[in-house]
């Protein structure tokens, strides 16, 4: 048995053939099953097919095949697939919408005999008759496939109309309310609709000259450069080089907007205060020495040129008493030198 009839799903078919209704006298458990063997719904290897195949070679059967009662005792004493009418109208409580609900239920099941327990039946499909028309019951699975597919179909529209929505500023956050600029619109509207009424087209005696507006953008430009300005500027991108990565509070904060929390705990923050004050004092120590010794520094040349002369002057007397002692050891140790002659009086 196709799953589709003409291209369409059979769980999409309403079939409806109102001749054969009228064949049969109207819809009534008699007809019911007559109606389903002319519908594409309906199976012709169950058992059901075999016995209206019968029917054509052997007349005797037609009496068991028109009517409901006699067709399902049959079909209950073999096994196989079969059609089986499971519900039946029921009466209306209003009268005005008829003496009952005109829907029949008819289910296309597989049976297998157990002597002596009941048997076995397997549920292969399900059908309703609702008036003259004859619809298949979709499966669980398709249910809830569509149900699916129809949640998700929702969820992505709203996802899609939602994405362009919020709106953030470093001041608000998230938000999905712009801010307020009617007033602003207006009062800019206003101040350039009267600046265009109160302008006038300029004359050639009212455009300076090139020269002209060179020597005022000098002269502006001499006056704007401030030394302080400069400087301030140097110092401020000197100190974004130098700290332009790092922290200013103790303890700084983690996380997203929401879920902050600390970096460390209140006794990691003392520790790290107290040994940053005290690398403050050993570098304090540390300025304090550098600077006597750079005062003593200023203060050595005198005394080393002092501390020097006295060196030479004591090598220099070391000199000659050297020089003074040979002298006296040689005259001494050398008896034949002769002696001078006497200088004749004058």
């Amino acid at each position: 048995m196709a799953n589709t009839w003409n291209g369409t799903p059979l769980d999409e078919v309403q079939f409806r053939r109102p001749e054969v209704i009228q064949w049969w006298g109207g819809v009534h458990q008699d007809s019911v099953h007559a109606i389903l063997r002319e519908s594409p719904f309906f199976d012709h290897t169950t058992k059901n097919g075999l016995l209206w195949k019968q029917t054509e070679v052997n007349p005797h059967m037609w009496e068991l095949v028109r009517t409901r009662q006699a067709l399902e005792t049959r079909l209950k004493q073999t096994n196989g697939v079969e059609y089986m009418i499971v519900g039946e109208p029921q009466p209306n409580t209003d009268p005005a919408l008829g003496p009952d609900t005109g829907i029949w239920v008819i289910r296309k099941q597989d049976r297998r005999k157990r002597p002596p327990q009941a048997d076995e039946i397997t549920v292969l499909g399900t059908y309703y008759l609702v008036g003259e028309n004859l619809y298949q019951a979709p499966s669980v699975y398709d249910i809830v496939g569509n149900h699916l597919l129809s949640a998700m179909n929702s969820l992505t529209k709203f996802a899609q109309s939602a994405a362009p929505l919020p709106l953030y500023t470093p001041a608000t956050g998230y938000t999905y309310f712009p801010p307020t600029t009617t007033k602003t619109l207006a009062a800019s509207q206003a101040l350039s609709s009267t600046s265009r009424e109160a302008s006038t087209a300029p004359t050639p005696a009212d455009v300076p000259a090139a020269a002209a507006l060179d020597s005022a953008v000098q002269s502006k430009t001499t006056q704007d450069a401030d030394p302080r300005a400069q400087m301030a500027l140097f110092e401020s991108f000197n100190m974004m080089l130098h700290y332009g990565d790092e922290y200013m509070d103790e303890n700084p904060l983690r996380g997203e907007p929401g879920n902050f929390t600390f970096s460390a705990t209140k006794h990691h923050v003392r520790a790290k205060a107290e040994a940053a004050e005290a690398a403050k004092v050993k570098e304090a120590e540390l300025a304090k020495k550098l600077e006597e010794a750079r005062l003593a520094a200023q203060a050595t040349p005198f005394a080393s040129a002092a501390a020097k002369k006295d060196d030479e002057e004591k090598t220099k007397k070391k000199v000659r008493d050297k020089i003074k002692k040979r002298r006296s050891k040689g005259l001494a140790t050398n008896p034949s030198t002769p002696a001078s002659p006497a200088t004749p009086a004058s």
